[in-house]
């Protein structure tokens, strides 16, 4: 396939690849990004300060259209031309038939996971807890399915074992996406023919959506290392893993590792506090010791220093069946209660 004569590109969706997309091909091309009111509140990075999306994209003086829906708004599809690329960095929005129509197969989606093996939601959380090192800067064209569409271009890496959190994975991949976008684009301007890779529907896996408040619950009955990945899979940039503290106090858990010098533990034992500091807590498992170095209440304070030795760390049934049961389900104004 050939994209053609591309003089503008329209973002959509959220987080610092598409702020570094814009940033490095914006004297390139003519740029709009079309984001949810969830995503323009988030935080990205800029000159060292940290700023909310809608702010980045005022201070670059770029256009901006902040809008629950895309289906029907004339404003978002007056923007498409044949002469227009559509990039997707993590959109909220399924795109329907008639607006994937619009682009001609010129609207793209950026998947940071193979495909078709790691369809879906939940992004590097769902790795995390696989204990998945390897990586993908993927780019395929978007159809009415979710990530299903034709493969355009791809690179394959290893996470390094710095990064543990959400987070770590999420800055380091955005580090390699510079790659392929880098070659994809110059090949764009040179108007290069793409082959497009089909997907193999007989390998698809897909994941869904997490969302913290329900599906974080720790479970003290896991092995160490499952406990481990589990609090690092709802690490920042996510609220935390969760559970309670002395019967009926939510706490919300950040920054853990494993430990074993102090041996291992009767199964009894497991979740109690026996060491505390200002530093961290030390909780009890049947392989070893897990070290936690963040705790805060439900409002956000950091509790660590209250964590007294001798209380136990547990999360009642109810709310580990929930997270069992729930399916989260996103808008663009943020998670549907229902």
């Amino acid at each position: 396939m050939n994209f053609g004569d591309i003089n503008k590109i329209i973002v959509f969706g959220k987080g610092q690849i598409l702020a570094s997309f814009i940033l490095r091909f914006r004297n390139d091309f003519e740029i709009v990004a079309i984001i949810g009111p969830k995503h323009s509140t988030e935080s990205v990075m800029f000159e060292s300060k940290e700023l909310t999306l809608l702010e980045f994209l005022e201070i670059n003086n770029l256009k901006a259209i902040v809008t629950p829906k895309i289906i029907d708004n004339e404003e978002v599809k007056k923007e498409v031309t044949e002469n227009t690329l559509g990039f997707s960095f993590g959109s909220i929005w399924i795109f329907k038939e008639d607006y994937i129509k619009l682009f001609d197969g010129r609207l793209l989606n950026t998947h940071g996971a193979r495909l078709p093996q790691d369809r879906g939601g939940g992004g590097f959380s769902w790795r995390i807890l696989r204990n998945e090192r390897l990586g993908y800067s993927l780019i395929h064209q978007v159809d009415a399915g979710i990530d299903t569409g034709n493969i355009v271009a791809v690179d394959e890496y290893v996470y390094p074992h710095s990064c543990r959190i959400t987070l770590d994975y999420e800055i380091f991949s955005a580090e390699k996406y510079v790659e392929v976008l880098d070659r994809f684009i110059f090949d764009i301007k040179q108007k290069k023919d793409f082959k497009l890779i089909p997907q193999a529907p007989g390998f698809r896996i897909y994941y869904p959506k997490l969302y913290s408040n329900i599906h974080g619950f720790i479970n003290w009955d896991w092995k160490l290392e499952d406990i481990d990945s589990f609090i690092c899979a709802f690490d920042d940039p996510h609220p935390g893993a969760r559970t309670f503290v002395g019967g009926n106090k939510l706490v919300i858990l950040k920054k853990c590792f494993t430990y074993y010098s102090d041996g291992t533990f009767h199964p009894f034992q497991k979740g109690i506090i026996y060491r505390a500091s200002d530093e961290m807590i030390f909780v009890a498992t049947e392989q070893g010791s897990l070290a936690i170095q963040e705790v805060f209440d439900i409002d956000g304070n950091d509790i660590l220093k209250e964590m007294r030795e001798g209380d136990r760390l547990f999360t009642p049934a109810a709310n580990l069946e929930k997270a069992k049961q729930y399916r989260a389900n996103y808008g663009p104004g943020g998670i549907k209660e229902h």
